[in-house]
């Protein structure tokens, strides 16, 4: 059976704390181990973004059975489903990182990431990888979105990304 990635994004309906993150991301951690899924959830600006990994049956049916149907968000929107050779959080049932309200944070956030993809895959080519460059994009929406509330200045990042902005 073929392997994917699929990203998708949500909205949160309700303001989610590092607590709530970490308690989900738990769950999911012991639902998707038996489904042999891997990846990582992402939170900031009131938004998820997720990241599975595995066989593409399993990944589908978590996301279009489970996930969307989840009352914890709304609008969820795939942003990418992409075969792949590989799990770039294969040692990860369900990472997470919370994106913090400052830009600091959320860079810091991203060297982070960026040094554990490549610890677990040290012949991934970070800028070619569209996976990853989902998850920057993520990240670049937090900061765009930041900015824009601290100037009051529509930031183009944030148009850029309408399935985020939205």
């Amino acid at each position: 059976m073929p392997e994917i990635h699929l990203a998708y994004t949500s909205r949160s309906k309700h303001a989610t704390s590092a607590k709530d993150l970490d308690a989900l991301a738990r769950q999911s951690s012991n639902n998707n181990d038996a489904l042999g899924i891997t990846g990582i959830l992402l939170y900031g600006e009131g938004r998820f973004l997720q990241l599975l990994e595995g066989e593409e049956e399993a990944v589908k049916d978590l996301y279009y059975n489970k996930i969307v149907n989840d009352p914890r968000h709304e609008d969820c929107h795939v942003l990418i489903t992409a075969p792949c050779g590989f799990h770039l959080f294969r040692e990860w049932s369900m990472g997470r990182l919370y994106l913090q309200q400052s830009i600091a944070s959320i860079e810091a956030a991203w060297d982070t990431l960026s040094s554990e993809i490549m610890r677990q895959n040290p012949d991934l080519q970070l800028a070619l990888d569209p996976s990853v460059t989902c998850l920057n994009d993520f990240m670049l929406y937090c900061i765009a979105s930041i900015r824009q509330k601290q100037s009051g200045v529509v930031d183009q990042a944030v148009v850029h990304y309408p399935s985020l902005a939205g």
